[in-house]
């Protein structure tokens, strides 16, 4: 019975850390994603041919960027010649593009010119579940 009830005792410890875990792990993607998006967004200001008027994209399909998982808007494929997605699919996140530089950590999903939404917000950290987005001085903000 004393086994039983170390056994019981570790377990009601153990699985709230595990679960802080995985959320936590969950959020892993996101720095390397927006820093990818923020490099593509570089590339479309700089590019002269894009016929932009000094400005960001505003749509994650504009910028052609993807992840590894190639589909965007809640799983539909990318196709090659399409490039009017507003989201890109990541594994927990959706990332984005927005043409505003600035991002502060009061609303995240309509500021900075990249960012990331969860797409299940109830299974990521309480500080991270409205999303989180990239300036152009690359500092990531979430809320």
């Amino acid at each position: 019975m004393i086994v039983i009830a170390i056994i019981g005792v570790m377990a009601s410890v153990a699985i709230p850390m595990y679960n802080d875990y995985t959320k936590k792990a969950r959020t892993s993607e996101v720095p390397e994603m927006l820093k990818g998006v923020s490099q593509a967004q570089f590339v479309f200001f700089e590019n002269p041919y894009e016929g932009n008027t000094q400005r960001y994209a505003s749509r994650i399909g504009t910028l052609q960027w993807s992840t590894s998982l190639r589909t965007h808007n809640n799983g539909t494929p990318i196709q090659p010649d399409i490039h009017d997605y507003d989201n890109a699919d990541g594994t927990y996140w959706f990332f984005n593009a927005q043409n505003d530089q600035t991002c502060n950590s009061l609303n995240v999903l309509n500021k900075g010119f990249a960012s990331a939404v969860p797409k299940e917000p109830q299974n990521v950290p309480g500080d991270w579940q409205i999303g989180a987005c990239m300036n152009t001085t690359k500092d990531i903000h979430h809320q």
